[in-house]
């Protein structure tokens, strides 16, 4: 007595080829994916894997669809909670023996999950596991992954040149094997690095270089991380017209395709623009718009941001109290988020801020711990700020 057909949504597929209709969707999925389409590849993905509970493939590729999907939730939705259920599917499935790059992959979006929400020390944990099992692997693109996230960690820490040197090798594996979507996030992060240390110049030709591979690769989200970027360099080199023109970008382009951490960001820098054409009542609606963001989806740097930000308006607008408290606050979330450029910024900020209220030992003690961290971290702009500051108190 034959088999009926397996009904998959509303179609009926025949069972003979429900593999490689899988197969169609998910390489539908990564291509939506690749594009920014982040809801459309999650539908395609659910889609394949419920088919593949018809069919006779095996757990090893059932796993590496579920930690795809828990993927597209992590770090397409920032949908954290997803995310860890997923992995959790997912997991049982693998042979940690006979299978070193799948487990290599859920132990990378473990770390992602970390590094999104703030949490840079267990990242960094599960991306050196990663690394170990993927360098036991061929898995080039997954090896090229976590290289990418382990300078970003670096980054984050100040190691500037560690930072580049892992992104270089990660653009060089990228265009070895044609991963042009790898290659423009190498350059994107190659160029943070190069804009953190106000190296505009070799910044902007790195975002300029990104915002070219995301156009013609139709990557949406590429596109507006990009033009995000670019609007910051353009900001820092005294171009403000053509930065806002570069974050109304991003910010359309990140509501289109739901990238709820790209509108918060978008917000943010919208706000900055505001801010220093003294504009408050537009800054600060702006930073609460991004901060409303940043709450609803768990991320704490941003919070921070917005906390910090609106605490320089505050400033300006001589209502120091206010301003402290929203300082102190943002301080406590650097801090523990070891984000050593923003806890040296801050730390100014709040060094003006007690100058203002006349408590000048205060303020000292404050451009004092701002000076240190900056020398320590050799954080030019901030080390000059400083500098100029205890100059006066000499």
């Amino acid at each position: 007595m034959g088999t009926a057909s397996p009904i998959i949504g509303n179609l009926r597929i025949d069972k003979n080829n429900l593999e490689l209709f899988i197969n169609a969707l998910t390489g539908r999925a990564n291509t939506w994916a690749h594009i920014g389409r982040i809801e459309a590849a999650i539908a395609d993905y659910e889609w394949a894997i419920a088919a593949a509970r018809s069919s006779a493939i095996g757990l090893f590729r059932r796993a590496d669809m579920v930690l795809n999907l828990a993927g597209l939730y992590g770090e397409g939705k920032s949908d954290f909670r997803s995310a860890r259920r997923l992995i959790g599917r997912a997991l049982p499935m693998i042979d940690k023996k006979r299978a070193p790059a799948l487990n290599a992959h859920a132990l990378q979006i473990l770390g992602n999950l970390n590094m999104k929400q703030g949490e840079a020390g267990q990242a960094m944990d599960f991306y050196r596991r990663s690394l170990a099992l993927f360098r036991g692997s061929d898995d080039e693109v997954g090896r090229a992954g976590v290289l990418c996230n382990i300078g970003l960690i670096c980054l984050r820490r100040c190691a500037f040149n560690e930072a580049r040197r892992y992104f270089n090798e990660y653009l060089l594996i990228s265009e070895r094997i044609g991963d042009r979507l790898g290659a423009a996030r190498a350059l994107l992060n190659l160029g943070t690095a190069y804009s953190w240390t106000n190296e505009l110049v070799a910044a902007e030709k790195c975002y300029k270089r990104c915002l070219a591979i995301s156009e013609r690769i139709g990557n949406k989200m590429g596109i507006g991380i990009a033009c995000g970027e670019l609007g910051l360099v353009a900001k820092n080199r005294g171009r403000p017209g053509q930065a806002l023109r570069f974050y109304e970008r991003y910010l359309a382009i990140s509501g289109e395709i739901g990238f709820r951490m790209g509108i918060g960001i978008a917000c943010n820098n919208i706000g900055d623009i505001h801010y220093a054409r003294r504009e408050w009542r537009k800054a600060l609606l702006y930073y609460g718009r991004s901060q409303a963001i940043a709450e609803k989806i768990g991320d704490r740097e941003g919070i921070a941001i917005c906390l910090g930000n609106t605490g320089k308006v505050r400033l300006e607008q001589k209502k120091h109290r206010a301003a402290r408290v929203l300082c102190e606050k943002a301080l406590t979330i650097f801090m523990a988020l070891d984000k050593k450029h923003e806890i040296a910024d801050t730390l100014y900020h709040l060094g003006l801020i007690l100058e203002s209220m006349s408590q000048v030992r205060t303020a000292r003690d404050y451009f004092t711990k701002c000076y240190k961290l900056a020398k320590e971290a050799s954080l030019t702009d901030m080390f000059r700020l400083a500098q100029e500051k205890l100059s006066k108190y000499q």
